[in-house]
């Protein structure tokens, strides 16, 4: 874009929300943010709840829909899909989005990774909506006893299976760029994360009941990252002393960065606040950021009805807010009951979760490790946005020109009004800027 654009509203930077101020935008990138002159001829001046903000980045959201289509697709077919899909995410504030995947055979998820790469290379991904940055894959090497609503014929481990084979095969479609491998099989373990690192796979760890000596060990030695929808999926967790704990506990004493679920279903509000405030006094303000793992990103396709993802069972909740894994089909065709409250992914969406951080950060909270005192709305916002864009951009290597408002950097943006509502913050998405041009 060669002509200059000026944006207006309260500037929410990684330090502070500048008051009544406005960016200009050129050739993609903001090239000045400076306080709205007295004598501006322009009649719009922004509301005090007006924001602009960093684009809002998810790492980890699922389409259940369009993956268990992708079979039957041609390759153009499955990018056309997910050109759909970013299209709907823009809607949500989203600039920025790794595709993750479900457990399935090894070939279909070679295929939708092929789809992905076509829409990837596309000269329109991030024009006509968020932009694709890669596939996220998470459903595949797990512990089986920690699958959760993954099913579990699909699971693919060190100890019974070529792991490396199967890594090397998803990388060699040029779309894989976040994997989820747990630790749990000592050594075999070890060297497939460490294999995934040095192929240029950022690694993390989810569905697992590790030690806390192992996931060190991963993370000190072995390349591992960052912890998949930390306390969900299961993740491990022992009061005793051996091998430190489990992964739960050894999660909270090393600097690795977590992903939390922020619809207040997936993680109670209290242990949300207490993982961020002792992420935050023992590593910084880097170590968090929030994900939707959402299951359906086009509202309109979320089924009514029960549906299945391999031989799990699920249906949406009747709060309509997350699904919930029903039951596991066995191989004689009869079902086994899913255990209570097995969760199968969330219905959230990354303005909701920003909505729901600002909420928790307003108010007065008593965790079950610490007094979480409510912070002023400025504070609260500067907060929440660095944990749904800026860590993200700062997880994936490309702080450097996005994830935050700064001269300099790519114009990703969201702009909209926070608005409160009996005691609730719901942010409203008025436009999204990608690249220096209007999404949505």
């Amino acid at each position: 874009m060669n002509k200059s654009t000026i944006l207006k509203g309260n500037i929410v930077t990684e330090t502070a929300v500048l008051a009544d101020h406005c960016i200009c935008i050129e050739q993609e990138k903001i090239q000045a943010i400076a306080k709205t002159p007295p004598d501006d001829n322009q009649p719009f001046r922004p509301g005090k709840n007006r924001f602009i903000l960093p684009g809002f980045r998810d790492p980890h959201i699922h389409d259940i829909h369009g993956q268990l289509q992708a079979p039957f697709l041609t390759i153009k077919e499955i990018a056309e899909r997910l050109q759909k899909v970013m299209r709907a995410l823009a809607q949500s504030g989203v600039t920025g989005v790794y595709m993750a995947t479900f457990g399935a055979p090894l070939e279909h998820l070679e295929t939708y990774c092929r789809g992905a790469r076509l829409w990837m290379e596309n000269e329109e991904n991030g024009l006509a909506g968020a932009k694709l940055l890669g596939v996220n894959i998470e459903g595949t090497f797990l512990n089986e006893e920690c699958r959760g609503a993954q099913p579990a014929e699909f699971c693919l481990i060190p100890t019974r299976d070529d792991c490396i084979s199967a890594l090397d095969r998803l990388h060699a479609t040029g779309a894989v760029k976040l994997v989820n491998i747990a630790p749990d099989y000592g050594q075999p373990s070890l060297r497939t994360i460490q294999h995934a690192q040095q192929s240029g796979i950022l690694v993390g760890a989810g569905h697992t009941k590790c030690s806390a000596d192992i996931l060190r060990e991963a993370f000190e030695h072995y390349g591992l990252q960052y912890m998949v929808h930390f306390t969900n999926g299961p993740t491990g967790q022992s009061f005793k002393p051996f091998g430190g704990g489990g992964a739960f506990e050894g999660a909270l004493g090393i600097p690795i960065v977590k992903e939390l679920v922020l619809d207040r279903y997936h993680v109670d509000e209290r242990y949300v606040l207490d993982i961020i405030r002792r992420t935050e006094e023992l590593w910084g303000n880097d170590k968090m950021i929030v994900v939707t793992d959402s299951s359906f990103p086009i509202p309109g396709e979320i089924p009514d009805n029960e549906f299945l993802i391999g031989t799990t069972v699920a249906q949406k909740d009747a709060s309509g807010r997350f699904c919930r894994s029903v039951a596991y089909s066995q191989p004689d065709g009869t079902t086994i009951p899913a255990p209570d409250n097995t969760l199968c992914g969330s219905l959230l969406s990354m303005d909701k979760a920003f909505g729901n951080l600002a909420t928790l950060f307003t108010s007065d909270i008593r965790g079950h490790w610490f007094e979480h005192p409510a912070l002023p709305l400025d504070q609260a916002v500067v907060k929440a946005a660095r944990l749904c864009s800026t860590n993200q951009a700062i997880l994936d290597g490309h702080s450097t020109h996005t994830g935050s408002i700064a001269v300099g950097k790519d114009a990703d943006l969201v702009i909209g009004s926070l608005e409160s509502q009996e005691g609730r913050y719901a942010f409203h998405v008025e436009t999204v800027w990608v690249h220096g041009e209007p999404v949505i």
